[in-house]
């Protein structure tokens, strides 16, 4: 992908999202669930080569998530 460039996951697609060098990446997701939607996260060896893919299938997302260092906020330098 290059800047500006976009992307569009649809419901039930596997997918995961990989940065690569050292510069800033940002990726904005806007969407609603549904409340009796379930999330699969699914065992995936490509994923497993970049840590992004879970142990075992689970549905659970603490499961999914658990052993993963929440992002911090980032500071922006102001352009003014």
């Amino acid at each position: 992908m290059r800047k500006g460039d976009f992307l569009y996951v649809p419901p039930d697609v596997a997918h995961v999202f990989v940065g690569a060098g050292d510069g800033p990446c940002q990726i904005l997701m806007i969407g609603l669930r549904e409340d009796a939607e379930r999330v699969e996260y699914p065992v995936s060896e490509v994923a497993a080569r970049y840590g992004a893919s879970v142990n075992e299938e689970t549905d659970d997302p603490q499961a999914a998530y658990g052993g993963v260092t929440p992002p911090a906020p980032a500071q922006v330098p102001l352009g003014w």
